[in-house]
């Protein structure tokens, strides 16, 4: 005879094995939407600031001759309702964000 406790503890483990499965999957679809994310990120820099927003939403800093006519770009991109900070590149502004007031006050150079 199977003591009671024995198969409690067989369905509980099956059923953490079940959880470890549907996780797994979970993880490979949200790194899959973050690839996409990262992506359409850099879509649509290159559509609102051309070759240097690419850069900008893959995080890199641009330091040749283009970084006045960056931060004109992105000055604009700014004002029109769209955060320029990397937490929130190109997604939609509601109010003032921090971050971006910050990267638009920094002295050219840092």
């Amino acid at each position: 005879m199977t003591h009671p406790l024995g198969t409690i503890v067989r369905q509980l483990e099956m059923k953490i094995q079940d959880i470890s499965r549907d996780l797994s999957k979970i993880k490979k679809y949200v790194h899959t939407l973050e690839d996409e994310n990262l992506k359409l990120k850099g879509e649509l820099a290159r559509q609102i600031l051309g070759d240097a927003g690419v850069e900008i939403a893959a995080g890199e800093v641009i330091t040749d001759e283009t970084t006045g006519e960056g931060i004109a770009n992105l000055t604009r991109l700014y004002e029109r309702g769209f955060h320029i900070c990397s937490l929130n590149f190109g997604s939609r502004r509601g109010d003032q964000c921090l971050f971006c007031a910050a990267l638009l006050r920094r002295p050219e150079g840092d």
